[in-house]
């Protein structure tokens, strides 16, 4: 391979891995022992969000999921001191996801979204709001 060739490759290769999601490892117990949609799961996270500062948590999409006739996103959250899924429920499919709604999330999973705002329910279930955009 001549110089440029190696470059080339270097640089396609420093661009796929910028793209992947933060390794993070979890050391809340909560996390460690409880599913994603139990309860303690969720109120646990719910606290780790409230008191994290939203701007230093990255968000990327890990799954969606239909249940009980409400539709869920699965979202990888990741921060200095979180390191968790949470189910986010969504009422308002937007422009920014409607089409991952209307592909079910095939061709989104693992796609970071920037600029997500959501609300905290008291029973301590996320609800989407908006989306600034989807980096994939």
């Amino acid at each position: 391979m001549n110089n440029f060739t190696k470059l080339i490759y270097l640089l396609s290769l420093t661009i796929i891995a910028s793209c992947d999601k933060p390794k993070c490892k979890n050391t809340n117990p909560v996390f460690n022992y409880n599913l994603p949609e139990s309860k303690a799961y969720q109120k646990e996270l719910a606290k780790q969000l409230t008191v994290s500062d939203r701007d230093n948590i990255s968000y990327w999409l890990d799954g969606y999921i239909e249940a009980n006739g409400q539709t869920y996103l699965v979202i990888g959250i990741v921060g200095d001191d979180i390191c968790a899924q949470g189910h986010m429920l969504v009422t308002n499919w937007d422009n920014s996801i409607s089409d991952i709604h209307r592909t079910k999330g095939i061709g989104y999973i693992g796609a970071e979204f920037s600029g997500l705002d959501y609300s905290i329910t008291k029973d301590g279930r996320l609800v989407y709001k908006s989306l600034e955009r989807i980096l994939d």
